[in-house]
């Protein structure tokens, strides 16, 4: 039998990683992404053409790498924080991918002063989870993980809680909010596994409590229900701390933060969301940025 415990170390356990270079042929084909039109990328057949493309590359993909996908939208000040802690954080190289959604507050320009990132600077806003699907369908790693734009790691032992699970028997892992499944804002899955499986992080929301999670589901829950529903394995990563009020202010498995409203204030700042106001998001993230990011 395979010792999964030595495939995990070997992909975990090495020496503080270099800056990886993006190669000629990735940053032309993302300028290619780029340049589409955003209504064509976010619809049900654009997506379907990308995974196929995608699957044709998949014997090529680097093989123990790990790939990070970040999705952004107007929350410059976020992002710098987040990849800010990847670096600080992460034990190992990394392929960063942040999918732009047609910013406009000077975040394309951020990225193209960082040469070692994979950037997508998309021509208007796809939606959060079609940019996700694009961006694990673009990864040229074994494994890939999602990581929302307003949460970071906060611990160097972040990818071996999220990512080792995976190399002993499991093919999702992620943190768990309250329903049974894996949350985006960090999550992680083998990009073969996420493609020939057909998944995706649409959403088919409803406001009725009683069908989430079982014919309605939230921004990535899918991904776990057909998981376990068709013989695949799920880790779930437990909530450890919260601020409040509400979710604001999560920490899980000692190891990853996640706001989760300080980004969706920026779009209503003046708006109360699930009774957060705007004040409380942002005022959870400087302390959490002081906290973990500047000691």
């Amino acid at each position: 039998m395979r010792d999964t415990r030595r495939n995990s170390n070997e992909l975990l356990n090495r020496e503080k990683p270099r800056e990886l270079s993006v190669p000629v042929p990735m940053r032309v084909a993302d300028r290619a992404l780029g340049a589409m039109p955003s209504r064509a990328l976010a619809s049900r057949y654009g997506s379907a053409a990308a995974r196929i493309v995608s699957a044709l590359t998949l014997p090529l993909l680097r093989k123990g790498r790990i790939s990070v996908v970040i999705v952004n939208w107007n929350t410059l000040s976020f992002l710098r924080e987040t990849l800010g802690a990847l670096r600080r954080f992460s034990n190992v190289p990394l392929e960063v991918i942040v999918v732009d959604n047609g910013s406009t507050d000077g975040s394309a320009e951020f990225l193209r002063t960082a040469p070692e990132l994979r950037r997508v600077c998309l021509r208007g806003n796809i939606g959060h989870a079609p940019a996700l699907d694009l961006g694990f369908s673009i990864a040229t790693s074994e494994v890939v993980v999602s990581l929302d734009v307003d949460a970071f790691p906060i611990r160097s032992s972040w990818l071996e809680t999220i990512v080792s699970p995976l190399y002993a028997g499991y093919t999702v892992s992620g943190v768990q909010l309250w329903r049974p499944y894996a949350h985006p804002c960090c999550l992680a899955m083998r990009k073969a596994r996420f493609l020939l499986r057909h998944h995706t992080f649409r959403s088919r929301y409803s406001s009725d409590r009683e069908k989430l999670g079982e014919t309605a589901w939230d921004v990535g829950e899918s991904i776990s229900m057909r998981e376990m529903r068709n013989g695949g394995k799920v880790h779930l990563v437990p909530l450890t701390s919260q601020r409040g009020p509400g979710d604001v202010g999560t920490v899980f498995g000692d190891c990853v933060y996640h706001n989760f409203y300080a980004a969706r204030h920026k779009d209503a700042p003046s708006a109360s969301i699930d009774g957060v106001l705007a004040e409380d998001a942002s005022r959870a993230w400087e302390e959490a940025v002081r906290r973990y990011l500047r000691d």
